[in-house]
């Protein structure tokens, strides 16, 4: 009996396009990866002002020294040779990624306590598509489905699916996270639900007396 119930839940059109999920956020974390050597990849991060984690400046980083603020120091970072400067450049990259690696492997484990591995999606799988930061024009934001669709996958791009979407939604990029939409299920247990009766108005109602 508990199983025959949660297969007609599943399938209910009605219960997945209003009904809250109770699971964390579908999509593992997955980290960027780290280069080698300074300025093989370059990204954009609008996250700024973070401490360094592993007490290297990107000056350091990049050169394998820090700057010097005083002339007495400039004798410090001279370069006898571009071989010495090449092995210092070296021991700083290697200890710099290592430490990315380490902080990188933390944070996904923390990261991915709150979330749960997604589902596998296949192109021409439908899927019910989350109605959230979608601008939709509706008379109550509370009265909005959670879920909209389904729509089927016309292709997978690692953690994300692109869908058609209808006109009304044209204007949004077709690409959508995995924590954005859920699998859409069709089992012969759950009948589709019928449309509403039409809406009369009173003028059509007197003139079918």
């Amino acid at each position: 009996m508990e199983r025959d119930v949660k297969r007609f839940v599943d399938a209910c059109p009605t219960c997945a396009q209003n009904k809250p999920s109770n699971q964390p956020p579908a999509g593992l974390l997955q980290p960027l990866l780290v280069p080698k050597r300074p300025w093989s990849h370059i990204a954009l991060d609008f996250v700024t002002g973070l401490p360094t984690s592993h007490g290297l400046s990107p000056f350091q980083c990049c050169l394998g020294y820090q700057p010097p603020v005083f002339p007495a120091q400039e004798e410090d970072v001279g370069v006898p040779s571009a071989q010495a400067f090449i092995r210092r450049c070296r021991r700083t990259w290697k200890r710099t990624r290592s430490t990315l690696l380490r902080v990188q492997a933390r944070v996904k484990v923390q990261a991915d306590r709150h979330r749960s591995k997604a589902p596998h999606y296949v192109q021409g799988q439908r899927v019910w598509l989350s109605t959230r930061d979608l601008p939709l024009k509706v008379v109550s934001p509370k009265l909005n489905p959670r879920f909209i669709g389904p729509y089927p996958i016309s292709k997978v791009l690692g953690g994300s699916s692109e869908a058609p979407l209808p006109p009304p939604l044209r204007r949004i990029h077709p690409t959508f996270h995995v924590s954005r939409i859920k699998p859409f299920v069709c089992r012969p247990i759950c009948l589709a639900p019928k449309p509403p009766p039409p809406v009369w108005s009173i003028c059509n109602l007197l003139s079918n007396v």
